[in-house]
């Protein structure tokens, strides 16, 4: 093992796991980095042992006496680490996943009787592979589809609740009842044709996964639409570079408002991992897209001479942008939208009553032919992605299998100081709205809090 750089040591040095390095119970270093980053820091000698399991260790003896352990497989891991899954994506069109589709279908019972996790482990390989999932005879109601769902992982609740009922139909009262059904404004709750996209796009980051159940299922049109969002962009990238760079750095703003709300949320088309350069998500709703900013170049506040003026008034933050970057941005946005309902790609699914589909919301995209009613559909939202990788719950049994585990027991950590920063960040940012912002500010502040 050789260790010829400032870099290799100053590398080995700040991951030693020891107990006076790393604490292995809130999974953080110890030591201030400069202490770490130090040229005089040499290692005087490296061994190799096996520990009791038979592993590889890899011992290294510093020149200030301080000794570092390391799992050979788990250095072996971290070199040239592209991605950390081991299992890829299978991008898709229609004619490609009907092969998955015929594999035999998971079932309610199945997910229940579960005793050894096996089922739960193919979904969440499922998922990660194709994108999506579908489980059988799951009973019409609402307890049931919760308690399947946070089988595989914890439902997070968002502005429509922790699960929200969408349909028509006069005649059920627990539909008509409902209090957010048709409550909030989104056209989900028609009954006309519904574009593909994902949701929660006005959301700094968008729920990781969506739950489709249908409790009564329309007997004409109604049919679920899904497009493999990766797929649609692989094919932009290699027919139109240039395009595909456009979607994957022009920020583009979306939105949702209502009465009582709004929120705000700003990133580019298609967001592209930098280290894997795999594609990362997809941030597509033509429905909840803001308007594009007006891009005028020769600044000026002169309006006698300027061309970022409107109206008489200048434009501040309009300045020095080339608008054919905005032409281009469009025209991206057209050829990409062209794809997505081409019928090649698109997976048309009549879903059947207990049916309940799991997609993953940041690569496919869905939408729904419109029916004739009575249909009523159950949705809900779970395991929020943080970063590139980790996602909650029983999830982890196959993302363990396929990950760095030191890694995953850092995020799991850093999403719990999360939660406790976000709560007290909550309840400062709510007071400070109350007494001195805009309803417009609280609408962009709620978009990072979720308040």
């Amino acid at each position: 093992m050789s260790c010829s750089s400032i870099a290799e040591r100053t590398w080995l040095r700040e991951n030693c796991a020891c107990g006076e390095c790393f604490d292995a119970v809130r999974s953080q270093r110890r030591v201030s980095f400069y202490r770490l980053n130090d040229d005089s820091l040499t290692i005087k000698e490296v061994s190799e042992t096996l520990d009791a399991n038979s592993r590889k260790q890899i011992n290294i003896t510093w020149s200030d006496g301080h000794q570092s352990h390391f799992d050979a497989d788990w250095m072996q891991l971290q070199r040239n680490q592209k991605s950390n899954f081991t299992t890829p994506k299978i991008l898709w069109n229609a004619e490609k996943i009907q092969g998955y589709l015929a594999e035999e279908a998971v079932t309610y019972e199945q997910v229940h009787s579960d005793k050894n996790m096996s089922v739960i482990k193919k979904v969440c390989e499922n998922l990660h592979k194709y994108g999506f999932v579908v489980i059988k005879n799951v009973p019409t109601t609402q307890k049931h589809m919760e308690e399947t769902v946070e089988k595989i992982s914890e439902i997070r609740p968002t502005i429509y609740g922790k699960s929200t009922l969408i349909g028509i139909d006069p005649d059920d009262e627990l539909l008509s009842g409902y209090p957010l059904n048709g409550a909030l404004k989104d056209t989900a709750y028609d009954d006309d044709d519904l574009q593909v996209h994902v949701d929660g796009t006005y959301f700094t980051e968008t729920p990781a996964f969506v739950v489709l159940f249908c409790l009564k299922a329309a007997k004409v049109g109604g049919e679920a639409v899904l497009v493999d969002s990766f797929h649609v962009a692989s094919q932009l990238k290699t027919s139109s570079p240039k395009l595909f760079h456009s979607l994957a750095n022009d920020i583009v703003t979306f939105n949702y408002i209502d009465d009582q709300r709004t929120y705000i949320a700003k990133a580019p088309t298609i967001a592209v991992d930098p280290v894997s350069k795999e594609f990362q998500c997809v941030r597509y709703n033509h429905l909840d897209r803001g308007p594009q900013k007006i891009f005028i170049t020769n600044s000026t506040e002169d309006p006698a001479v300027a061309t970022n003026v409107i109206n008489g008034k200048h434009v501040p933050g309009q300045d020095n942008f080339d608008d054919t970057e905005e032409a281009r941005f469009y025209e991206a946005l057209s050829e990409f939208s062209k794809l997505t309902e081409k019928e090649e790609n698109e997976l048309i699914l009549k879903l059947k009553e207990g049916e309940l589909i799991i997609v993953d919301n940041w690569r496919l995209l869905h939408g729904r032919k419109a029916y004739v009613p009575p249909r009523i559909q159950l949705t809900s939202k779970f395991a929020y992605q943080w970063s590139h990788d980790p996602r909650e719950g029983p999830l982890k049994l196959w993302f363990f299998g396929t990950m760095n585990l030191r890694h995953l027991t850092e995020q799991r950590y850093l999403r719990k100081r999360y939660r406790i920063e976000q709560r007290k960040c909550q309840s400062f940012v709510k007071a400070m709205l109350l007494k001195t912002f805009s309803k417009s500010l609280i609408g962009s502040t709620t978009a990072y809090y979720t308040i």
